[in-house]
């Protein structure tokens, strides 16, 4: 019978953990059991997948830097890498040429201010309406 975490506080010192069974019983875990409750599912059948970040797992990590030094070298460029990759991506979805929703605005690039500057950087450009394509906008709408 699934069952899902009702409460525990730490997963790595927890002695007992509660749980519920779908059927609503209460039961406590015991100690070996919550440390392997890792995929426990969730009242309505959902799948919950329990990342236990724990004082614990922090110090040991910390621990494993301090005896294996040449580790932080590639500790530290792992994480400007992905600070850099999550950044990077959070930036592109924001430009104006990128369409995330296309059924409630097929045509973002309508509704671009002309004079804010898309790029980076823009060297001595200037925007003028071209009136033969002003002309064929108005007839169409």
């Amino acid at each position: 019978m699934p069952i899902f975490l009702y409460a525990c506080h730490s997963m790595a010192f927890a002695k007992r953990c509660h749980v519920r069974t779908r059927v609503g019983n209460q039961r406590t875990l015991g100690r070996r059991e919550a440390e392997h409750a890792h995929l426990i599912a969730a009242p309505r059948g959902w799948l919950l997948l329990y990342l236990a970040f724990d004082t614990e797992v922090i110090m040991n990590f910390f621990q494993l830097l301090r005896k294996k030094k040449e580790l932080i070298p590639l500790v530290a460029f792992m994480t400007v890498a992905a600070t850099g990759a999550t950044s990077f991506a959070l930036y592109s979805l924001r430009k104006t040429d990128v369409i995330i929703d296309r059924k409630r605005n097929p045509e973002p690039w309508e509704t671009v201010d002309p004079s804010v500057p898309t790029k980076l950087i823009t060297i001595n450009q200037e925007w003028k309406p071209i009136e033969e394509l002003q002309k064929v906008r108005r007839a169409t709408k």
